[in-house]
């Protein structure tokens, strides 16, 4: 038998799921060991090496996955799989899909004929049940769901009458080292030869009951691991098959990292690995939301593994609304202080436009994130409404009257088939509680806190307004508010089509979306990136490119905003030495990110003089209580970025578009980013900025 299994990303402008395809390597490796010889399988990323593949030999099953970055490209090769093979089985799965509303579930089957099963949860037990079944009945598709529909357990199928049947939905693997690992057994192998990054799964199963999120479901509440030695062997099969272990990253899709006895076993391995090899460039894993010790000490463990501490939300209704479960504020305080002090990152995530936020409880949060928690960085995403999930539903619909609209997946389009496809996905922009131009104003709120709260290089600045007791969100806005009118050309262009982009990005209805974009003009800004681009991924790198033109306009704000309030020729002085010591900073920044040739390095830095020891003082949170006064400390400073990282940015390509140049900075360690600061006594090498 011959079988197509596909977890599809769009290669039109840059991978947009830029790593190996773990969860269809998990399904082959388990029917392969089921039936052997029985089953040909080949596994697909590329959705035009696939649809080639299908038209030259239609396979007997087809088996795409379906998240919300690839359903419709899948839909699409699913139906266009069916016109070339009406007898072939077309299978469909994955989390995208309305498993808790059974009669959308039932809807959505109908409205899709050419599915022929789909699996909503786990696949190896059902894909193979599947395959089972056709093996024993020479592959008559028709025939076999009519007689024998409880060979099908834990899939759907829609009967020729429009009904639903599922039996055994949400059957499980209890012992998960009884999957043949896809690394071991080389199913990983053509990607990674490819430069895909390898995922990874350690642990299945989230005990949380988030309403937002899939893994909320109970279906994922019971906890399963695979062994630390097999973890271990495939890391070991892994880095000796990447191109580059220093420029690999390795993503693990666990929804708690840390948590668990045996990830600190795994972390001190991957350290130990890191050490000897350089790989890899980043471990990207969601950390856990309990344990807090455990956590810490697991993420201390690993330079290259950063603190996660999400909290979406950090008012207690809003909580209670997604039934969401944080960390103490302590333990969150606690985490990111003992990061820095380890020079590592933590950086917590926040969603805009969940039930029950409004505009005063989503400021309170990005508020008692910066000036209690106050973490390296901060991101936040706008509430996505995912099938299968509780907030999707059309209880929580009524209940909070979302104002819905439609966006494309950055760079997650394409032509296959003759058909140009998109990836959309529905997002909630407005509540009962939280009104549209309210959504704008949190969305500008986020572009201050993405372009300077979350680049390390102002955090002096921050200290110093929480230090003179300065609202750190008044000044934020007043930031914006300064765009509008300001004559630095970058600042006001910049802040003028963030805005613009956010709001436009929107559409009413998915039909309203895919008709703008397939007519040939519209398309070609999307092939150019002009539009359809991650806006805040996007922006941020614009504003690292940028640098220093960004810094000019937010040091004078700073000065102007802090001598109104506290007109002292002291505080002037520091104001300046601040702004002088950021300078320099976005100056390497610029640089490192614009011009990539003679980059500030240890041997050739650029240094500054000022009256202030900028460093040291702001190094940990200071009060006017306690520390009245700062000590004048004449002091040379000398600013360089990190060896690692100017090899990393000079093996880059020369020239790419700012799109593809934004990936990338997403993806490298984030420590590349901000430069280094140190005293120095030597002489000067490079310009020398006095205050």
């Amino acid at each position: 038998m011959n079988i197509f299994l596909g977890d599809l990303g769009h290669y039109t402008v840059k991978l947009t799921n830029n790593f190996a395809p773990i969860n269809i390597g998990y399904i082959s490796a388990y029917a392969k060991k089921l039936f052997g010889d029985e089953v040909d399988i080949q596994l697909f990323r590329d959705p035009e090496k696939l649809w080639d593949a299908v038209r030259r030999e239609p396979p007997t099953v087809l088996a795409l996955s379906n998240y919300v970055w690839c359903q419709s490209v899948s839909e699409n090769i699913l139906r266009h799989y069916k016109t070339l093979k009406q007898d072939g089985c077309a299978v469909w799965g994955g989390p995208n899909f309305p498993m808790n509303e059974m009669h959308k579930a039932e809807q959505y089957l109908v409205d899709r004929p050419f599915v022929d099963f789909y699996i909503p949860f786990e696949g190896e037990i059902p894909f193979s049940n599947i395959i089972k079944a056709l093996l024993g009945c020479d592959e008559d598709i028709n025939t076999l769901k009519i007689t024998h529909p409880e060979s099908f357990e834990g899939s759907f199928f829609v009967t020729e009458d429009g009904e639903l049947i599922g039996n055994g939905i949400g059957v499980q693997i209890p012992h998960l080292d009884t999957i043949p690992s896809p690394y071991l057994d080389g199913w990983m192998d053509e990607f990674i030869r490819d430069g895909i990054h390898p995922l990874m799964e350690t642990h299945r199963g989230c005990p949380y009951l988030c309403t937002f999120c899939h893994t909320g479901l109970n279906y994922y509440n019971r906890g399963r691991t695979f062994s630390l030695e097999r973890c271990i062997d495939e890391v070991e099969y892994i880095v000796k098959r990447v191109p580059d272990p220093r420029a690999a990253q390795l993503h693990l899709t666990d929804a708690n990292f840390g948590m668990w006895d045996q990830d600190y076993e795994f972390i001190k391995y991957l350290a130990e690995l890191y050490e000897k090899t350089g790989f890899p460039l980043k471990v990207a894993a969601t950390t856990g939301k309990g344990r807090a010790e455990h956590v810490i000490k697991t993420v201390m463990t690993h330079p290259k593994l950063t603190l996660t501490n999400s909290v979406q939300s950090l008012d207690d209704n809003v909580l209670s609304g997604i039934k969401r479960r944080n960390l103490p504020i302590g333990k969150l305080k606690l985490g990111a202080r003992e990061l820095e002090e380890s020079g590592k990152i933590s950086g917590p995530e926040v969603i805009l436009g969940l039930p029950r936020e409004s505009r005063e409880s989503h400021i309170k949060t990005m508020r008692k994130l910066m000036t209690e928690v106050e973490p390296s960085v901060i991101f936040q995403y706008t509430l996505m409404l995912l099938p299968g999930t509780e907030i999707y539903t059309d209880e929580m619909r009524k209940e909070h009257q979302y104002m819905v609209r439609y966006r494309i997946i950055p760079t997650a389009f394409g032509e296959y088939a003759g058909e140009r496809t998109f990836e959309i996905e529905e997002v909630s922009v407005a509540t009962k509680d939280l009104r549209y131009d309210e959504y704008l104003e949190m969305r500008a709120l986020y572009f201050v806190v993405m372009n300077l709260y979350s680049n390390i290089i102002y955090k002096p600045l921050v200290r110093y307004l929480l230090y003179l007791e300065i609202d750190i969100v008044e000044f934020f806005l007043y930031l914006i508010r300064c765009s509008k009118d300001t004559s630095d050309e970058f600042a006001k262009g910049v802040f003028t089509r963030y805005m613009h982009d956010t709001d436009h990005e929107l559409f009413n209805t998915k039909e309203d979306l895919i008709e703008h974009y397939s007519k040939d003009e519209n398309y070609d800004e999307l092939i150019q990136g002009r539009e359809g681009k991650n806006l805040s991924h996007t922006f941020r790198t614009e504003c690292l490119i940028n640098a220093d033109e960004w810094a000019v306009f937010i040091t004078r704000a700073f000065c102007d905003y802090v001598s109104e309030r506290y007109p002292s020729s002291d505080i002037s002085d520091m104001t300046e030495a601040i702004s002088t010591h950021i300078l320099v900073q976005a100056e390497c920044q610029s640089v490192f990110f614009r011009d990539k040739t003679n980059i500030p390095s240890r041997d050739n830095p650029l240094t500054s003089k000022a009256a202030y020891n900028i460093p040291s003082i702001f190094k940990t949170r200071i009060d006017r209580e306690t520390s009245p006064v700062i000590a004048r400390e004449r002091t040379t400073l000398k600013y360089f970025m990190r060896d690692d990282a100017i090899r990393y940015i000079t093996s880059l390509e020369k020239e790419m578009g700012l799109i593809e140049f934004a990936l990338i900075v997403l993806r490298m360690d984030v420590q590349y980013i901000f430069p280094i600061c140190e005293e120095t006594t030597e002489a000067a090498t490079r310009p020398v900025v006095a205050v």
